[in-house]
């Protein structure tokens, strides 16, 4: 256990890591066999912690190493026994204080008993976290009921920002092979769930029954806007937590027990997408890089997350999500990437992602792209992409944003020229109004304007004679239909946003085509041809 300064937030870990499981059988016939990496997931999870958090850090781990004697060694008093369970999440609810974080990790064996809540859990079941020594008759599971009324009350009561990581599982026998091992019971006689265990056990030591009905419909209560397509009941989908499961509800959490990679699969992906994460990652996106992690190598098990996706990981300042997909596979050979997008999503042939490097949350920053990728080959689910000429593939990580840029026949992403005349008098300020709308698309653009560097601009943003912006097309020509104008006489602001909207604003002057010289900042123009009928679209730029 660490130590933790008086004053200030305060991260607080506790740390479950269970290798060895007393003898015990299940009234299945099935058992908790001994584990090998749950212990090492602990001790990692504890380094790269340590090492990433920047308040004071204070964890309290309860581990049972297997020692090749039946039992852990150690003090008992850190063993994950139930009651030890039991009592350092009651430690944690009367130490933690306003402000704080709070990180539960579990990595263990799960299971599932006969709920009492049958009207909360239709399914008749409640999922379990199982302590060493459930081979006891008279000791109970911790159960998710149980779970969720300490998270209700570190959240509400205690106001604290808390995450929770389970690497176990409720369903088995999926594995095969000496190098792995479900984190589930196993061996039940046969026609039996190995999984659901109804030996009649204590309950009722965490709180009272309608306490803790009523912690899981306020949690359920939080969630009702996020609720979508995850696949786990380990906990209410609420906004007040995060929680990161090893797989669904039907599969199976799996330990590698040897090699470079040994551990749980799921904890194994996290610490390396943590190793790998910026300051400022959420954990959506964190999440789809230890998805891809997980799915490139063990396809029948999917991480699930729920709760607050778009909250910074390691800390509770919430940030804008961009709609991503994920690069699930590289094919360097073949200069393509395979995406997380296909038929189901609507994306077509020949739709155009920016791929930007792991990490990334900030997608205005163009420059930052590793490429852009065409779409070749639709799937159902996925797609092959085609990586432009010039960009590298080696640059392409697995698990990497990509954002859409163009769907074929709608870019976007607007490229705007800032078109500089030369029959304006010689005191309209031209470069201070045009440098005003180049700042705005620099900072509201959000990456879907840019300022164009030589391409062919979507538009041109120009001043008239009475210090008017106008807002032409690309190619001088009047857009089809329109119109827009502000009387402001101020530098514009959120319109910049707009421009990508007002696709069909008509001009109130007409330029010939430009040439590639003034499709710059600087360019300028002969006078153009004064045009009929009404003028629009333009802004004041002041005098």
């Amino acid at each position: 256990m660490s130590s933790a300064r008086d004053t200030g937030p305060t991260f607080r870990a506790l740390l479950i890591g269970i290798d060895v499981y007393l003898p015990n059988r299940l009234s299945n016939d099935a058992t908790y066999v001994s584990l090998r990496c749950c212990v090492s997931d602990v001790e990692r999870i504890d380094k790269i912690l340590s090492a990433r958090i920047t308040m004071p850090y204070k964890s309290t781990k309860l581990l049972a190493p297997n020692i090749g004697r039946g039992a852990p060694g150690g003090d008992r008093k850190t063993w994950p026994t139930y009651s030890n369970m039991k009592a350092a999440l009651d430690e944690l609810l009367a130490s933690t204080q306003p402000g704080d974080h709070v990180y539960i990790h579990y990595s263990g064996h799960g299971g599932r008993v006969p709920t009492m809540f049958t009207h909360l859990k239709p399914g008749g079941v409640d999922e379990t976290l199982v302590p060493m020594d459930i081979g006891d008759g008279s000791t109970p599971y911790l159960r998710d009921l149980e779970i969720a009324h300490y998270l209700d009350a570190l959240t509400t009561k205690n106001q604290a920002t808390v995450t929770v990581v389970l690497d176990s599982c409720h369903s088995g026998d999926a594995t095969r092979g000496n190098d792995f091992a479900p984190r589930c019971a196993t061996g039940a006689r046969k026609g039996a769930d190995p999984t659901l265990d109804t030996t009649e056990r204590p309950t009722g030591g965490v709180a009272p029954d309608d306490a803790l009905s009523a912690s899981w419909n306020r949690l359920e209560a939080t969630g009702r806007a996020l609720r979508g397509a995850a696949a786990t009941t380990w906990l209410p989908e609420a906004k007040d937590y995060v929680l990161l499961a090893a797989c669904r509800d039907v599969e199976t959490a799996i330990e590698l027990q040897r090699g470079d990679e040994a551990g749980g699969v799921l904890t194994t992906a996290f610490i390396k997408a943590l190793t790998e994460a910026g300051d400022d990652q959420t954990w959506k996106t964190l999440y789809e890089r230890v998805l891809a992690h997980v799915h490139s190598r063990y396809p029948s098990q999917t991480p699930q997350l729920l709760g607050q996706g778009a909250r910074q990981i390691l800390g509770s300042k919430l940030r804008p999500v961009v709609s991503t997909v994920t690069v699930k596979d590289v094919d360097v050979a073949r200069r393509r990437v395979k995406l997380g997008a296909g038929r189901v999503t609507g994306t077509p042939t020949g739709a155009k992602f920016g791929i930007y490097p792991l990490g990334t949350t900030d997608f205005t920053q163009v420059d930052r792209r590793v490429g852009v990728a065409t779409i070749e080959k639709m799937m159902a689910v996925e797609s092959w992409a085609s990586l432009e000429e010039g960009a590298a593939i080696e640059a392409v990580k697995l698990g990497a944003p990509a954002v859409l840029e163009d769907v074929g026949s709608i870019a976007l992403r607007r490229a705007v020229n800032l078109f500089h005349r030369d029959d304006l008098a010689p005191g309209i300020d031209q470069d201070r109004a045009l440098g005003a709308v180049g700042a705005e698309i620099k900072t509201r653009g959000r990456g879907f304007l840019e300022l164009a560097t030589g391409e062919a601009p979507y538009y041109q943003v120009a001043l008239d004679k009475d210090r008017h912006y106008e807002i032409w097309d690309g190619s001088g020509k009047p857009p089809t239909w329109g119109r827009w104008r502000s009387t402001h006489r101020t530098a514009p602001r959120s319109w910049s946003l707009d421009l990508s909207i007002f696709s069909g604003i008509r001009p109130s002057w007409r330029l010939p085509p430009l040439s590639r010289g003034s499709r710059t900042g600087s360019a300028s123009s002969s006078s153009p041809r004064r045009r009929r009928g009404r003028w629009a679209s333009q802004l004041w730029a002041g005098p």
